[in-house]
């Protein structure tokens, strides 16, 4: 039985909570965390007030959020900069500068994501 689905169900993303990937609510409960951490060393350690401690928490906790939301060139920032990190320390490739290597990993990123992507439609064909 052959099925034809429209464009638009396609280009949906996998969501497990109001629109949110399984990825995304992990990074946004680390947020949260980190932000409760910090209020309560705040509250518990500065002594200061509940309120007034909001304030340093939502310093800590949104760059959490803003790493993994931010996409450069479709992938999260904070997987460009570990990767960043992790060609500075390695040595494969002397002859390449470290530009052309970070060209080389955010390419096959990307063709692991259409690859993903493909199977996807294979399955819903099938």
């Amino acid at each position: 039985m052959d099925r034809n689905f429209s464009k638009d169900i396609s280009g949906y993303k996998k969501d497990i909570w109001k629109g949110f990937t399984t990825e995304e609510l992990i990074v946004i409960l680390v947020a949260g965390i980190v932000g409760f951490i910090t209020t309560y060393i705040a509250v518990k350690y500065c002594g200061i007030s509940f309120d007034n401690a909001i304030y340093p928490a939502s310093f800590v906790g949104v760059p959490v959020i803003y790493l993994f939301f931010k996409k450069e060139n479709g992938i999260p920032l904070i997987k460009v900069l570990f990767r960043k990190r992790e060609l500075k320390s390695s040595a494969k490739l002397p002859n390449k500068s470290s530009e052309m290597r970070i060209l080389e990993l955010e390419n096959n990123e990307r063709k692991r994501q259409m690859d993903e992507e493909a199977r996807k439609k294979k399955r819903r064909i099938i």
